[in-house]
């Protein structure tokens, strides 16, 4: 697990897809998102700024199994707001994707940003 101190250094106008959520029981949760691409994946608080990216960081990794995967394990507190952010090491990396989210719960979504 990487520390929000430590983006990318290429990836300085990556796109990205985010997703607000919360759980309905507190827990230890996992993330796994794999991609065509080299993906970053960041969990934040309630509020998600692409122009202020370490503000509000909970959790952030890249290359968790391989340059195509990465993963969280986070801790999180039901009825809390998070926002989860896929995005690419850098410029260029974008693609298709899939992220599989385990847990006592279920995430339930509540809007793309």
């Amino acid at each position: 697990m990487e520390d929000f101190g430590s983006l990318s250094a290429v990836g300085t106008a990556a796109p990205y897809a985010s997703l607000v959520f919360t759980v309905g029981v507190a827990g230890d949760y996992t993330f796994l998102t794999t991609a065509e691409f080299d993906p970053i994946v960041f969990l934040y608080g309630a509020n998600f700024d692409p122009g202020a990216a370490i503000d509000n960081g909970v959790i952030a990794n890249d290359d968790l199994v391989s340059f195509t995967t990465a993963g969280l394990q986070p801790t999180l507190a039901a009825g809390t707001p998070y926002v989860f952010v896929v995005t690419g090491y850098g410029n260029n990396d974008f693609g298709a994707f899939s992220t599989t989210i385990g847990g006592p719960a279920a995430a339930i979504a509540a809007t793309a940003l």
